[in-house]
């Protein structure tokens, strides 16, 4: 961890639980830094306390805090009019992850949101489907594996779950599988005075926090820190959790270890502990290194394959122009029934990548192109020790 992360997590501490304001000789970079991961409304009220801030930029940093607060207004609203319309139409909804983590901040406003998170039953899909249309949604994807998307201008994204994971289908066995101890529907509590609105039971979200965050780093390329905020938020406000029932849980999804390490990265980060090992500072800077969505460089050297030989860089764009056919039917689930669908949806899913992802398709190829060989062992190497392999 260098300097300038270093007073980027003291000056989010700054704002989450009053501590000092941190000295700072380079507003600018600290700034950037914020916004890579995306907490520059939280240290706004820091950066205004800090001596010699340069107008121009505390002005951009307070525009974009403004429009977070009209965000999370909208938010909110919509929101509570989502749980009106569920709770009069009688269909049991769980919601997950920023709504219930907002109110472990000072301010609702400063766990900003992307989209809002709602985990359905199956056999309500179609019936949400309709809900959804005939309230001023449109439809963004509708029948995939894991979740609809349903948006509403200017703020609104909706994404209505069927399965909490995409590819990690062992993982979405033990949250949907009725005779499992993590069964979503016997682990949930209502909502206030909401009879057909959930939220789940404190352990089992913080289960979930952690697949979150193994999923996004397996997966995506890495994550912010902000969602390690977040376990630290939860973990200092729900100080009776219940870790035999938890550690239960991640023992099931062999997470344990990892969920230590995360555990061990709040101390070092936020409660200033640095009596840790090596390997808690190594996914600290290596968290700080990918951003709040992650990169495409990190994406490429955690993948498996990618190390084994010269002529892995192509095998690997290969697999990603033409994922195998398992792959491909959680994509396109239609395929499980008519395989003739392949050599067409190959041809699809090219086009919508080349026409609607190309920036990120170029990044993507040009990282692999790129790879460097000693960083991309040196991540795989910690994954494994960490418990992510």
């Amino acid at each position: 961890m260098n300097r300038q992360e270093q007073i980027l997590i003291q000056s989010v501490l700054a704002t989450v639980s009053g501590r000092d304001v941190p000295k700072c000789d380079n507003t600018e970079g600290l700034v950037n830094l914020a916004k890579y991961h995306m907490v520059q409304n939280i240290i706004a009220g820091v950066l205004e306390k800090m001596p010699d801030v340069p107008q121009n930029l505390m002005n951009s940093v307070n525009e974009e805090q403004t429009l977070l607060l009209i965000k999370d207004a909208n938010q909110e609203a919509d929101t509570t009019a989502l749980m009106k319309l569920f709770e009069e139409n009688e269909i049991p909804v769980v919601f997950l992850k920023g709504w219930y983590l907002k109110q472990f901040y000072p301010r609702t406003d400063l766990r900003a949101m992307a989209d809002t998170d709602i985990f359905i039953r199956l056999s309500d899909e179609k019936k949400i489907n309709e809900l959804m249309k005939s309230h001023g949604y449109s439809v963004v994807t509708y029948g995939g594996k894991k979740d609809n998307v349903y948006k509403k201008e200017p703020f609104i994204i909706l994404e209505l779950h069927k399965n909490l994971f995409m590819f990690e289908d062992d993982w979405n066995d033990y949250f949907n599988r009725k005779d499992s101890d993590m069964y979503i529907w016997n682990r949930v509590h209502n909502v206030n005075n909401h009879k057909y609105i959930y939220r789940m039971d404190d352990e089992l979200f913080f289960t979930y926090m952690i697949a979150h965050i193994a999923k996004h780093l397996i997966d995506d390329g890495g994550i912010g820190m902000k969602s390690i905020l977040d376990v630290w938020l939860f973990l200092r406000k729900k100080n009776d959790l219940n870790f035999e029932i938890i550690n239960r849980d991640l023992e099931s999804l062999g997470l344990k270890k990892f969920s230590d390490s995360v555990i061990s990265l709040t101390k070092y980060w936020f409660d200033e502990k640095d009596d840790v090992d090596s390997k808690t500072k190594l996914l600290g800077d290596h968290i700080l290194s990918c951003g709040v969505y992650g990169n495409d460089a990190v994406m490429v050297a955690t993948k498996d394959g990618i190390l084994s030989d010269s002529s892995s860089r192509f095998k690997y764009l290969f697999r990603r122009a033409f994922p195998a056919v398992k792959a491909m039917e959680v994509r396109y689930p239609q395929l499980k029934r008519k395989k003739w669908l392949l050599p067409f949806l190959y041809i699809k899913r090219l086009w919508f990548s080349l026409v609607h992802r190309s920036g990120e398709v170029k990044g993507e190829i040009r990282s692999a192109k790129n790879l460097n060989y000693e960083r991309a062992k040196k991540i795989q190497t910690l994954y494994k020790d960490i418990g992510l392999r």
